[in-house]
């Protein structure tokens, strides 16, 4: 799973519960704002300071469920050559 800061993440599961205030999501460490849950689906928001590693879930204080694979991709405002073969950007 990649992600930009600021969009979306969906994860399907069992048993999430369908109050929000009650489910913690971390993204590589870091803590994402829970837009929505149901039982079986949370939807959060990439914080910016977001970095690739697990996802972590917790539900009402229960251990949390750790998922491995979410890489957090940095935005590129633009991305410049020197015209001699190299790249280069300006990134957020």
């Amino acid at each position: 799973m990649s992600q930009l800061a600021g969009e979306d993440v969906t994860i399907n599961g069992t048993n999430f519960g369908t109050v929000k205030a009650n489910v913690t999501v971390k993204l590589g460490g870091s803590t994402a704002t829970v837009v929505s849950c149901t039982s079986t689906k949370i939807v959060a928001t990439v914080p910016s300071n977001a970095k690739s590693g697990d996802i972590g879930v917790t539900v009402s204080g229960q251990s949390e469920v750790t998922i491995s694979g979410f890489v957090f991709m940095k935005t590129i405002d633009a991305l410049y050559t020197d015209y001699n073969g190299y790249w280069f950007s300006s990134s957020s």
